[in-house]
């Protein structure tokens, strides 16, 4: 049946990209890594561009390259291929604040709550440099502002062994939003959650969003997740991975859970998960 006009307006309507917005851009960009008997390319020639205050979700099948482009962003690969720009500038060629949340949240065990949230703040420039200097009270504040955005000032002194799973992930995302990052890169970080809680945390970072406006980079196999937070979607193919579409998810903010039964909402999950299905065929198609 073809989608109504409204229905494909909401998920076909991707807006220009300005040069001056952008953020992130991949041009070109191929990595390939030495397997046992030849190279191997883990991802294919990739281009896309993102604008600042943007919430881009990439989707896809295991191990169709989606960690690794937050991985190259961020550094912690490098390219074998083409040109990573951050901010208008080549990956490498100055600082970004990058703020990073993984699946698994890595707490130190040892240290509160609140001075696990405080930690990049030691750590990252310029507020390295302050820390001492300022008795640590604006940076107090700061942290102790992000907990009650959260839920979590009343466990600010707990130690993470006495947080749940959800609330773990919680402090996780304020530690990586306390250092004003420019880039947010979040790698499956509700996955090992139950869907209560992770619908729970899609409202909290959705405020959060709101809040800071930091551009935001989600990896996730949920296409729910996917279509309520994101404001544009790229779908990935099977490795070599590469973008073969980009959707966007014209949904007006602050979203409820409410959003996810509308036809426009369930229109858009279908059409990802239609993406995704014809992609895995026509790979094992290939395969055999």
């Amino acid at each position: 049946m073809p989608l109504s006009a409204p229905v494909a307006r909401a998920i076909r309507a991707v807006p220009a990209v300005s040069k001056q917005d952008v953020v992130v851009q991949f041009d070109n960009v191929r990595l390939d890594y030495a397997g046992k008997k030849k190279r191997i390319t883990a991802l294919d020639a990739s281009n896309f561009s993102i604008r600042r205050g943007e919430f881009v979700a990439f989707t896809g099948p295991s191990g169709c390259g989606k960690s690794t482009i937050l991985k190259l962003i961020s550094g912690i690969i490098a390219p074998s291929a083409g040109s990573i720009f951050i901010s208008g500038r080549e990956i490498g060629a100055m600082p970004v604040r990058i703020g990073i949340s993984f699946q698994n949240p890595t707490l130190l065990p040892w240290l509160t709550v609140r001075r696990n949230v405080m930690m990049p703040l030691r750590i990252v420039p310029p507020f390295k440099d302050e820390f001492r200097a300022k008795k640590n009270s604006e940076f107090l504040d700061r942290a102790n502002a992000l907990l009650a955005q959260v839920g979590l000032s009343k466990f600010a002194d707990h130690y993470p062994w006495q947080l749940s799973g959800g609330m773990m992930q919680r402090a996780w995302i304020c530690r990586a939003l306390i250092h004003d990052p420019t880039l947010l890169l979040l790698d499956e970080p509700f996955g090992a959650l139950d869907a209560f809680t992770r619908e729970e945390l899609w409202g909290i970072l959705q405020t959060l969003f709101i809040r800071h406006r930091p551009t935001v980079l989600l990896v996730t196999h949920d296409l729910n997740e996917a279509a309520f937070l994101a404001d544009r979607i790229f779908t990935m193919t099977p490795s070599p991975g590469c973008i073969s579409d980009e959707s966007a998810a014209n949904f007006a903010r602050p979203r409820n859970l409410d959003l996810m039964r509308t036809l426009e909402f369930t229109s858009l999950t279908f059409r990802l998960r239609d993406l995704i299905a014809d992609a895995h065929r026509n790979d094992r198609h290939e395969v055999v």
